[in-house]
């Protein structure tokens, strides 16, 4: 299989239509300047740099394996249009609660948790969107996979949590 180098072009994004509540990175539906609409992810809103070229690899890889895939494209978003916005939306963390419903909902039924884990105290130390609690489950999750079981471990929940933090620029 010969596999060629992405052409990826760069629009211009012109109105911006709505923003989409799922997903821990806050994406939005834009239009841009060739009249098509796009998901955009924006770099900054919970989505670091790394997430946006992990985004565009593993495009690539479905690609390259024969999937279909939606084009990529870089999106331009400049000061003026950005100072039209007429309003930001602030999502207010979930509280405590809240969280912990997440917590308990986000779990695949064929896991189980160690002993030790506490989503209680998970639910209370760390201030978490839920996109970035189904970060870290997912996170766990792979780990316990890459260990060839199917018990999801504190310290696993806990190095979840702290590369959040990181990508949202809190410390732990």
């Amino acid at each position: 299989m010969v596999y060629s180098a992405p052409d990826i072009r760069t629009v211009n994004v012109t109105r911006y239509v709505t923003p989409l509540r799922e997903g821990g990175s806050l994406p939005a539906i834009a239009e841009a300047d060739d009249d098509f609409l796009y998901v955009i992810k924006f770099r900054g809103a919970g989505q670091g740099i790394k997430a946006l070229i992990a985004d565009l690899i593993g495009g690539e890889i479905a690609r390259a394996l024969g999937l279909k895939v939606p084009e990529l494209v870089f999106a331009n978003l400049d000061e003026a249009f950005g100072r039209r916005l007429q309003s930001i939306i602030h999502f207010p963390v979930p509280k405590p609660n809240e969280r912990l419903k997440l917590w308990q909902s986000s779990f695949s039924t064929k896991t189980e948790l160690a002993e030790d884990v506490n989503l209680e105290l998970l639910s209370e130390k760390f201030e978490l969107a839920g996109g970035s609690i189904i970060n870290v489950v997912q996170y766990a999750s792979l780990m316990a996979l890459d260990r060839g079981e199917n018990i999801i471990r504190k310290m696993d929940l806990w190095e979840g949590i702290r590369k959040e933090y990181i990508k949202e620029g809190k410390t732990i």
